[in-house]
C-alpha cells in the first residue's frame, strides 16, 4: 500500500510539474510574452476561445525566399520538413523536398493541403487553404476527417514578418475548438505533445534548407 501512494505522489507531482511548467513554455516555444497574445491571421476563424499554441522562430532569409518552402507544404508535394522517421512510423507516406519545386507554387483559397496519404484520412484531418497572401499570411482551416464539409474545427497559421533585410520571424499558430472531454485528453496527453516535436521539427528543416550553401575552396596548384 505504501508503494502505490508513493506512486500515486510522483504521478502527480510530475502531472503539475508538466502542466504549470513544461507545457506553457511547449505552447509558446520561441515567442515572448508580448507576443503571445498578439493577433494573427486565422484567429477570427475558430469562436470561441480555442486551444492555441504559438510558436516562432528567425530564420535567415527575407520572406520571398521562405515563402515557396511553405506553399509547397504537404503530402505528395514537400511534405513538412520534419521528421520522416516519426511521421513513417505513423503511416503518412511523407518525403520532405529539399528543394523548391515550381510545379509546386501555385497554391489558392480552397486547395487542399493533404496531412498526410488519402488512405489515413480517417487518422488525420482535412486541410484547406482559407487565407492566402504572399509573401506573409498562409492559413489553413482544418476540418475533421469524419465530415470535412463542416465548419472547420480548427486552424493553422503561418505568419511572415521581415526582421531586416536578411532575418525574418515565421510565427506559426495551431487553434482548434474546444472538444468534448475525451478530445481534450487526447489534445492534452498527445497532440500537443506531437505538435511541439513536429513543429520544432518543421523548424529545424526550413534553417537547413535556407541555410547558404558552403563555400568551396580551392588548394592552390603548387608546381614543384
Amino acid at each position: 500500500m505504501k508503494t502505490f501512494y508513493i506512486t500515486l505522489a510522483i504521478i502527480a507531482a510530475v502531472m503539475i510539474i508538466y502542466h504549470f511548467v513544461i507545457r506553457p513554455k511547449m505552447l509558446r516555444r520561441g515567442v515572448t510574452k508580448n507576443e503571445t497574445g498578439k493577433r494573427l491571421a486565422g484567429d477570427e476563424i475558430i469562436r470561441p476561445k480555442p486551444f492555441r499554441s504559438t510558436m516562432a522562430v528567425n530564420l535567415n532569409a527575407c520572406p520571398e525566399d521562405i515563402w515557396p518552402w511553405l506553399v509547397q507544404m504537404g503530402w505528395s508535394k514537400a511534405a513538412f520538413y520534419s521528421y520522416n522517421r516519426i511521421e513513417s512510423i505513423l503511416g503518412m507516406d511523407l518525403h520532405n523536398a529539399d528543394h523548391i519545386h515550381p510545379e509546386w507554387q501555385d497554391l489558392n483559397v480552397g486547395d487542399t493541403m493533404w496531412m498526410s496519404h488519402p488512405r489515413r484520412n480517417n487518422l488525420f484531418p482535412i486541410t484547406r487553404v482559407e487565407k492566402i497572401k504572399s509573401p506573409k499570411e498562409l492559413v489553413f482551416a482544418i476540418y475533421g476527417p469524419e465530415d470535412p464539409d463542416t465548419k472547420p474545427s480548427g486552424v493553422w497559421s503561418f505568419i511572415l514578418e521581415p526582421i531586416d533585410e536578411n532575418q525574418t520571424r515565421l510565427f506559426t499558430r495551431l487553434q482548434v475548438a474546444q472538444p468534448s472531454l475525451k478530445g481534450k485528453l487526447i489534445f492534452y496527453f498527445f497532440m500537443e505533445p506531437a505538435h511541439f516535436i513536429m513543429q520544432q521539427g518543421m523548424f529545424k528543416g526550413l534553417k537547413k534548407r535556407l541555410a547558404p550553401a558552403p563555400k568551396v575552396e580551392y588548394a592552390e596548384h603548387i608546381h614543384v
